[in-house]
């Protein structure tokens, strides 16, 4: 199997070095657009989120790229110098990751849902830059197809498993409580709204920052208060907590900026952005506390170790039909055809009973029969692909035809 994943996340490397390579939209399009060049490389998608970057290759014979090395290059780093820090996964190990990975099993948070609209994010602009191959294209909506299956019949972690919701249930451990507390969300993207949202709900009071560029009609969760991104300063003496969500590379909160802020009380910090959007400097000033988003990894409880280890399951068997299709993709015509010739021997041994019909349109009742059989028969040679060894799948194949080519045959000389 011809595919390769090269990774950094959480678990290898900290906020800092994964900003190193981390990507806005515009430059994973632009590295999508680099590698649709290279001869080696026949489908690509890009997933770059806030705690990993994770690169997917379909793989053409020879394959001489040096993906790290390609990664490193872009993002003007040292390969030498980060290469220890990425993973590499090639075939099964590398699809069953994907399955894990885009079911919240493999996040921070584990379960958490964003994840899932992360991939298929990536899957969209690695279409719009016609990066995708037909494997890139099976694998990823196989992927998201898991993703749901196991979201649906598995509940890992918590009701709202998402970074700012799990940051408010430690804060709330340590006894604070967020109802009637004024809270400044700055980043109005989908995680800022996240976070906005899981604000509200614990009863604080909660003010968002937008970009001064934006239209008049802004997306903000219901309940919170817009302001300008300009003001921010402005309204950080007000507030107790100041969260920050967004996918800038610049830095949303600096220490000298934040110094010149009057507030004689205590304050607490939560960047969840990567690269960061709080300056470290912060730390030094009185009354301010800062956390960032590696502050709140999930730890996985009894039960949610069994239900973890259910997705895990899930996760293998989805991956297993990514690789029946994948070994037996060559197959497919055959497929279709065998249900064709299928529907045939159908309706050739119908047309007696048929003829014996009085009072229907005997053509019009035939090709809808065929066209039946014909669904009927593709999804049962389908579902076998998807649940026998590829050899076996072809021998059976094989044997159908022989049968089916036979009976052929034997209707012609009748």
């Amino acid at each position: 199997m011809r595919i390769r994943m090269l990774g950094i996340d959480h678990n290898a490397a900290s906020v800092d070095v994964r900003a190193l390579f981390s990507f806005t939209k515009k430059q994973a399009g632009e590295f999508l657009d680099m590698l649709r060049k290279r001869p080696d490389v026949e489908g690509a998608v890009l997933l770059a989120t806030c705690n990993r970057t994770e690169l997917y290759v379909s793989a053409g014979e020879p394959f001489v790229s040096d993906l790290c090395g390609l990664i490193c290059e872009a993002k003007g780093q040292p390969a030498d110098a980060y290469r220890d820090m990425w993973t590499c996964r090639m075939g099964m190990d590398a699809v069953t990751h994907l399955m894990e990975l885009a079911a919240g099993l493999h996040s921070l948070i584990v379960g958490e849902d964003q994840i899932l609209t992360q991939v298929r994010d990536a899957l969209a602009l690695a279409r719009e830059r016609y990066a995708t191959d037909r494997v890139t294209e099976v694998l990823f909506r196989q992927a998201v197809t898991t993703a749901k299956q196991i979201k649906t019949r598995v509940r890992i972690g918590h009701g709202d498993p998402s970074c700012a919701s799990e940051a408010i249930a430690r804060f709330r451990a340590m006894g604070e409580d967020f109802k009637g507390r004024p809270c400044l969300v700055i980043g109005n993207g989908m995680m800022g709204r996240l976070t906005a949202q899981a604000l509200l709900d614990a009863g604080a009071n909660v003010y968002v920052t937008v970009r001064q560029y934006h239209s008049g009609v802004v997306d903000i969760p219901p309940g919170a208060v817009r302001i300008g991104y300009g003001e921010r300063y402005a309204y950080i003496p007000k507030c107790d907590f100041i969260f920050s969500a967004t996918a800038s590379p610049n830095l949303t909160i600096t220490g000298e900026a934040l110094a010149s802020c009057e507030r004689s009380a205590p304050q607490i910090y939560v960047d969840l952005a990567v690269p960061r959007d709080i300056d470290c400097a912060v730390d030094a000033l009185p009354f301010v506390r800062r956390y960032d988003i590696d502050d709140f990894a999930s730890a996985k409880s009894g039960a949610m170790q069994e239900q973890y280890d259910a997705g895990k399951e899930l996760a293998r068997r989805g991956a297993q039909e990514f690789r029946s299709w994948y070994a037996c993709r060559d197959l497919v015509p055959q497929v279709r055809m065998l249900a064709r010739l299928a529907a045939e021997d159908m309706c050739w041994r119908m047309e007696p009973e048929l003829l014996r019909m009085t009072g229907c349109d005997g053509p019009a009742m035939e090709a809808a029969a065929a066209q039946a059989a014909e669904k009927t028969v593709s999804r049962m040679l389908f579902h076998l692909r998807d649940n026998l060894e590829p050899e076996t799948f072809r021998d059976a194949l094989g044997m159908l035809r022989e049968i089916l080519e036979r009976d052929r045959k034997k209707h012609g000389q009748e």
